[in-house]
């Protein structure tokens, strides 16, 4: 502002001079002298301001310059700052990373929930299941804590009215150890082993007597699976090739509705690969003679019991193919076995002392369809049956045994018994934690050789119907509510006392957490 005064005081002036240079000469001579050395000294003055103006000028000028450098070294400073800032928190980052990577190559296992056994490339998992189940047989009795065909009483009889027994029991709680180790030669080698309590067990007033409630509900712990696995080849103890697990139905009871293959656990050897959309498996698994009046091979402390009157000349022989897609999986399976009814001179079954072979087989055709691909609802199903295909059926279809043969006493021989199965329903989700299973099933073994005793099943009908509750992340872990319905019938003539069909209801609460 101070300059902007000077330059209009300047312009003043110069107007000024203008104005009297053009007066009309009237002043004298002297005057005008005057006013000429005045003007002068005036202009003179002008000059000098106009010059220090210019320097001062000039002077804010540079000063601005100089402003303007200081500026920009002092961004150049802080862009430089905040660059050396940048890095080292990459290098702190790059550091912590590399820590949790070394973390995790040191402790963590291959699979996920896992760890390294110190010093080798073997991944170790721990699993298992807490599990509590609470029955109470509404009408007539399902036997034990487990549902038992054979325990259902036919109406007229006293097990009939035996309805209301409560049964608390926590021997479905399991444990689990599963392996990792790369291989280069076998490729990843797995392993896994997984055992629960629904062995014998259990004491009565000190005395080991077999499972019982009286004292410690104690029970014996059992192997369910234990088998290694590399190169398409698995080896041990497992589910039956035999077996669909898609289809097989989700129940809180450990059996299940009739109409589903048998869940045996049994020593193979198979091999599996994938073929064309789908994947296939053969199988050798151990046999065991299941004709009526067999007495199976037993284990004992440290060693094994064979039977006595059942041979085991020849191992099952089992394929199965399984295809998989975004709407669910199919499968099919067939098993083919052999059975020999000899006590080497002895007496096998009556008066029947010889020798007697049969041929068993059984197919299966199961599935999970979904109507909408990729969602978890479907609809399970399944079908089997065969001649001699035996233990494979569950739940039991005949008196105390899963038949697969009969001894003909007159002929000397052994005949396979025809059975079959069916059934399926739908499983629901109807939320992410919430699920429901609804299921039919029925199983017939037929006796038309006329040689089995009239006290045995000929059919059962069952049905579940169960909601789960998932409240973690795993939906292993639930509290559920069951409820089955069980019907029987066996080949006796029914009379007023004594029907030979009888009916079971049973609610069941169960309470899993998986780790």
């Amino acid at each position: 502002m101070p300059h902007m005064h000077k330059l209009k005081t300047l312009l003043i002036g110069s107007t000024a001079i203008t104005c009297i240079l053009s007066l009309p000469a009237m002043a004298s001579e002297a005057d005008l002298l005057k006013k000429i050395d005045a003007l002068e000294a005036h202009i003179q003055e002008m000059q000098n301001t106009q010059r220090q103006l210019r320097k001062e000028l000039v002077e804010q000028s540079e000063a601005n310059a100089a402003a303007r450098a200081a500026v920009g070294r002092i961004e150049a400073i802080e862009k430089k700052a905040a660059n050396d800032q940048a890095t080292a928190s990459a290098e702190v980052k790059a550091a912590v990373a590399k820590a949790e990577a070394v973390q995790k190559t040191s402790f963590a296992g291959d699979i996920p929930g896992s760890f390294k056994i110190p010093g080798t490339e073997t991944s170790i998992k721990l699993g298992g299941a807490v599990k509590i189940d609470i029955a109470d047989d509404l009408s007539n009795s399902l036997g034990g804590s487990a549902t038992d065909w054979n325990g259902i009483g036919f109406k007229g009889s006293s097990t009939s009215h035996r309805g209301g027994q409560v049964q608390f029991t926590a021997r479905q709680s399991r444990l689990s150890l599963e392996t990792y180790t790369p291989s280069e030669v076998l490729g990843p080698v797995k392993a896994f082993f997984e055992s629960d309590f629904y062995g014998g067990g259990g004491s009565y007033q000190g005395t080991v007597v077999g499972p019982n409630r009286r004292d410690t509900n104690s029970a014996y712990f059992r192997i369910r699976q234990a088998y290694v696995e590399a190169s398409d080849v698995l080896v041990g103890q497992t589910w039956s090739t035999f077996m669909d697990m898609a289809s097989s139905p989700e129940t809180l009871d450990i059996g299940g509705p009739p109409g589903f293959n048998n869940g045996i656990r049994q020593p193979m050897v198979r091999y599996s690969k994938k073929a064309g959309p789908g994947k296939l498996y053969l199988a050798v698994e151990s046999p065991d003679g299941d004709f009526q009046g067999a007495n199976q091979a037993q284990f004992a402390t440290g060693a094994s019991v064979p039977s006595t009157n059942s041979i085991d000349v020849a191992p099952d022989v089992v394929v199965k193919y399984e295809y998989k897609a975004d709407w669910g999986q199919l499968t099919t399976s067939a098993v083919g076995r052999w059975q020999t009814a000899s006590a080497g001179g002895g007496t096998v079954v009556g008066s029947f002392n010889g020798r007697a072979d049969a041929f068993g087989y059984g197919a299966l055709f199961g599935g999970l369809v979904r109507p909408v691909e990729g969602a978890k609802s479907g609809v399970q199903f399944q079908v089997l049956g065969g001649n001699g295909i035996g233990r494979y059926m569950a739940p039991t279809t005949s008196t105390n045994y899963e038949y697969g043969a009969v001894v003909d006493q007159k002929n000397k021989s052994l005949e396979s018994l025809f059975a079959w199965g069916a059934g399926g329903g739908p499983k629901i989700y109807w939320a992410d934690q919430w699920r429901s299973s609804f299921i039919y099933g029925h199983s017939h073994v037929s006796n038309y050789h006329g040689l089995l005793p009239t006290s045995s099943l000929k059919n059962l009908d069952g049905f579940v119907a169960n909601l789960l509750w998932s409240p973690f992340r795993n939906p292993a872990s639930y509290i559920g509510l069951e409820y089955t319905y069980a019907h029987v019938e066996n080949y006796t003539i029914p009379t007023a006392a004594l029907s030979n069909k009888g009916d079971a209801n049973r609610l069941q609460v169960s309470v899993q957490y998986a780790f």
